[in-house]
């Protein structure tokens, strides 16, 4: 992408701050995006969460479920993105390769992701049925009792104002 000079500029005492002098840009992409334009335009290639990872523009697959995960749905194993607007109830599985945000809570069951976990509910288990594994990123919980987390030196953030 063509760079474009700023302007000259002039401080409180007159005097003349010269604009820095800049440099092309080019876009890297990844899976998902491709250049246009010249190499002046990125867009999706797939549907997707666009995400900037490595200096890299890609668009990762997003999973959208409506409602509650459970016997009827079976377990989820997605190689992108989880949204949940509901809850995951007892005994089921979510696997996803990127990361998983729950917007209910987590009943008795496994949620493993690649990335980040964020479940705006609660996590309630017994004893270690309830398992959240995260490879790589945190784990975003406002209240968790008698679960097992499993995240290696990833931190547990625990206060709702953190789960934006």
């Amino acid at each position: 992408m063509p760079a474009i000079r700023g302007k000259d500029g002039i401080s409180v005492t007159g005097e003349i701050i010269k604009a820095k002098e800049v440099k092309d840009k080019t876009f890297k992409v990844g899976q998902g995006a491709i250049i246009l334009d010249n190499g002046n335009k990125v867009v999706a290639a797939t549907s997707g969460t666009p995400v900037l990872k490595d200096g890299a523009i890609s668009v990762i697959p997003l999973l959208i479920l409506s409602g509650d995960v459970d016997v009827k749905t079976g377990y989820i194993d997605f190689n992108g993105n989880i949204l949940i607007k509901g809850n995951v109830m007892d005994n089921s599985k979510v696997t996803a390769r990127g990361m998983i945000k729950v917007l209910g809570s987590v009943y008795n069951s496994e949620v493993i992701a690649g990335e980040d976990i964020k479940i705006f509910g609660g996590v309630i288990g017994s004893g270690t049925i309830n398992v959240i594994r995260y490879y790589s990123g945190t784990i975003f919980n406002k209240l968790h009792k008698a679960s097992s987390i499993d995240g290696g030196i990833h931190k547990l953030i625990e206060t709702p104002r953190e789960l934006a």
